[in-house]
C-alpha cells in the first residue's frame, strides 16, 4: 500500500481532533493506493493461507465460506481482505496485523457508515455542525467516490485494538474500498481520557458504538447533496472549521 498525501484530508483530520476538559477526540483520515509495494510478502502469505483453507473438508461449514468479503475460496475476497490488513499495517506501523481474522471485519452499508460516523463525531465534537458534516462527506466523496465503495468496519477484541492501549473510551475504524480506483480511504476516530483526568459524565464522548446486529438496517441515508442532486465542489468550501 502506498500512502497518498492529500492535504485536505490532513487538514480535516486536524479539524476533527479536539480536546475539551478531561477528554480528547482524535481523528485520522488517510488514503492509500492498493498497488503492490512492500506488501507483496503479506499478500502472498494471505493468498497461500486462505486458498489452502478453502480446500479443507470443513470449509463450507466455516465462517470462511460466508466472510464479510465473500467466500474466501475466491481470489477477489482474499485480495480485498489483504488490502485492509495492509492498510492497518500502514496506519499503525507499531503493530503487526498479519494474524488478524476475517471475522474481525464487518461489511456495512454507506447509510450505516454515515450514521455511525456522524453520531460519533457529533458526540465527541460539539462543533460538528450540519455544515461541517456536509463538508466532511463532500470531501470523502471527492477522494473515494462513496457510492462505488465496499465499506468495512474493523471491530477487534480489546486486546487486539491499537486504541485500547491508549485508554480510549470508544473508537471507530472504517474502510472505504474502491476497487475501480484501486484505493482505500481509512477513517478512524477515538475518544480518550486525558492523562490525569477522572472518568465521569462529560459533554464530550458519550457515544458508545453498538453492535451492528442491533442497528436498524432500514435506516435512511442522510442527504448531503445540493439542490441539483450533485455533490458540492470541495474547492468552494471552507475546511477551516472552528473546532
Amino acid at each position: 500500500m502506498k500512502f497518498l498525501d492529500v492535504p485536505e484530508l490532513a487538514q480535516m483530520s486536524r479539524n476533527l481532533t479536539h480536546t475539551s476538559g478531561g477528554h480528547k477526540a482524535r481523528t485520522v483520515i488517510e488514503t492509500y493506493s492498493c498497488k503492490p509495494g512492500s506488501d507483496k510478502k503479506l499478500y502472498r502469505s494471505i493468498e497461500s493461507a486462505y486458498s489452502s483453507l478453502a480446500q479443507s473438508p470443513i470449509y463450507e461449514s466455516s465462517v470462511l465460506a460466508t466472510s464479510p468479503f465473500g467466500p474466501m475460496s475466491e481470489r477477489p475476497a482474499r485480495r480485498n481482505f489483504s488490502f485492509l490488513v495492509a492498510t492497518l499495517n500502514a496506519v499503525f506501523p507499531d503493530y503487526d496485523f498479519q494474524e488478524v481474522q476475517v471475522t474481525t471485519f464487518r461489511r456495512i452499508s454507506l447509510s450505516m457508515a454515515e450514521s455511525r460516523i456522524n453520531t460519533g463525531l457529533a458526540s465527541a465534537l460539539p462543533a460538528f455542525s450540519p455544515d461541517a458534516r456536509t463538508k466532511f462527506w463532500t470531501l470523502l466523496d471527492q477522494q473515494i467516490r462513496l457510492y462505488d465503495c465496499e465499506i468495512y468496519e474493523f471491530a477487534p477484541e480489546p486486546d487486539a485494538d491499537p486504541f485500547a492501549e491508549d485508554g480510549s473510551r470508544w473508537s471507530l475504524k472504517i474502510f472505504f474500498l474502491n476497487s475501480k480506483l484501486s484505493r482505500v480511504l481509512f477513517f478512524s476516530t477515538a475518544c480518550f481520557y486525558r492523562s490525569g483526568s477522572h472518568a465521569g459524565p462529560s459533554s464530550l464522548g458519550e457515544f458508545r458504538p453498538t453492535s451492528l446486529m442491533d442497528m436498524d438496517s432500514s435506516e435512511e441515508e442522510d442527504d448531503y447533496m445540493s439542490d441539483e442532486g450533485e455533490w458540492q465542489d470541495a474547492s468552494e468550501l471552507d475546511f477551516a472549521m472552528d473546532l
